[in-house]
This record gives structure tokens, sequence and C-alpha cells, in this order.
């Protein structure tokens, strides 16, 4: 390999020792092989915590979703249950309230009709009484018509 890292210069420098560097670092194929290598296993190692910490993690993320997907549920449940529970109330509470209407519009509806019965039978009475009182007769045999 060069000084500056880059990859050897010359055929000989590769496949062996040479006596000329011309400025070059001369080094044996498999040292260079061996740092090589041992430095990609390094990294592969360094991938594989990686990979291990991000695979752990999205098993976290996905077992969040199900915690999550299961409070949802729960939570619509719960919602469900008060609504049904609030509807129940509502509609018992709407058939109380029309019983009640109904029960005054029939007592309204009864005082009224003893209120025109009255009236009826004063008006009767009081038809009687004109037909049978003297000055009608009078008045009634002299009608011309």
């Amino acid at each position: 390999m060069g000084d500056d890292g880059q990859k050897s210069v010359c055929t000989q420098c590769v496949v062996g020792d040479h006596g000329q560097s011309n400025g070059n670092v001369i080094r044996n194929l498999d040292e260079v092989y061996d740092e090589s290598k041992l430095h990609v296993e390094r990294l592969i190692g360094e991938l594989l915590t990686k990979i291990s910490l991000i695979s752990s993690s999205a098993k976290a993320h996905d077992a969040e979703c199900n915690v999550i997907e299961t409070k949802r549920n729960q939570v619509n449940g719960d919602v469900d249950k008060l609504f049904d529970a609030l509807e129940a109330t509502l509609r018992k509470r709407r058939a109380q309230l029309k019983e009640r209407v109904d029960v005054i519009c029939q007592e309204r509806k009864s005082l009224t009709a003893k209120e025109t019965d009255k009236l009826q039978n004063a008006k009767s009475d009081m038809e009687i009484r004109v037909t049978m009182h003297p000055v009608c007769w009078f008045s009634l045999t002299n009608l011309s018509f």
C-alpha cells in the first residue's frame, strides 16, 4: 500500500518483495490481508450488534403497538358501555316523561269534560226555566211568524 492508504501501485508490490519502493511503504500482502480481515470482522461484529439492537427495538415497537391496540379496544368497549348505559337511561327517562305527559293530559281532559258537563247541565237547566216561566209562555204564544 502507498503512504496515502490507497492500494498497491505495482504488481511486484502485490506479488512479493522488491528492492525499490519509490517512496511507498512496502508491506507483505498476507499482513495487509490479515489486517483487512480483522477490520472487516470488527465491522461485521459492529453491524451484528446494531442489527441486534434494531431487532430488539423493532420487537419493542411491535409490543407497544399491540399494547396500544389492546388499550384502543378496551377504551372503545368502555365508550360503548357508557353510551349504552346513557341511552338506556335516556330511553327510560323519555318513557317516564311521556307517561307523565299522558297522566297530565288525561287529568286535564277529565277536568275539562267535568266542566263541560257542568256547563251543559247549567245550560239545560236555564233552558228549562226559561221555557217554563209564565212570561215566556205569554211571549211564546204571541209570537207571529
